[in-house]
């Protein structure tokens, strides 16, 4: 895996809210390593290191925006015409499917229902969640990922509200030609 310099993966510091200084504190820095490590709750976190609840929740929002803008071109690259003409070939000769650019489905993720949200969680699985949406390859390598559709619609009413399913309409993904 390739080493990013640590100053571009915490943050633009243009547009925080919080102070430089403010991140250079280790107590910050290992509120929001102890968070990732653990899934602490931000209360907990707040006991622990004396650092304010609505601090400890903009910390950890601000830097994990930052870790995805950052790597996200890395970890999970837009699918190419090139990347999807080596899918398609991937997909007819394993598991012997012609012209099949990807896999699509949904998967509903256990959540606690979320306050004065009402039925719009509430899956036909009974219980909440949302619903993280993908493409995978052949290998079932995820292509592309959405996340965060109620859980009360299916998986029809959820991808052509997606952004794949809306670049698919107007023709933004580009499909390898059929062979």
């Amino acid at each position: 895996m390739r080493k990013l310099p640590r100053k571009k993966v915490i943050r633009n510091n243009s547009y925080s809210k919080i102070p430089f200084t403010f991140f250079n504190n280790s107590d910050a820095q290992t509120a929001y390593g102890r968070f990732l490590a653990t899934g602490e709750s931000y209360r907990s976190l707040a006991f622990q290191f004396r650092i304010s609840h609505s601090w400890i929740s903009t910390i950890i929002r601000e830097v994990l925006v930052a870790i995805c803008n950052r790597l996200k071109n890395i970890a999970l690259p837009e699918p190419t015409e090139n990347s999807l003409i080596k899918v398609s070939e991937d997909f007819y000769e394993i598991w012997n499917f012609p012209n099949c650019c990807g896999a699509v489905d949904g998967k509903h993720i256990r959540i606690v229902c979320p306050d004065n949200s009402g039925t719009l969680y509430f899956n036909y699985k009974s219980f909440f969640s949302v619903v993280l949406l993908v493409l995978v390859d052949a290998h079932n390598e995820f292509l592309v990922v959405d996340i965060g559709s109620y859980g009360k619609e299916g998986d029809s009413g959820i991808f052509p509200k997606s952004n794949l399913g809306k670049s698919i309409s107007t023709g933004e993904f580009k499909f390898s030609k059929p062979k």
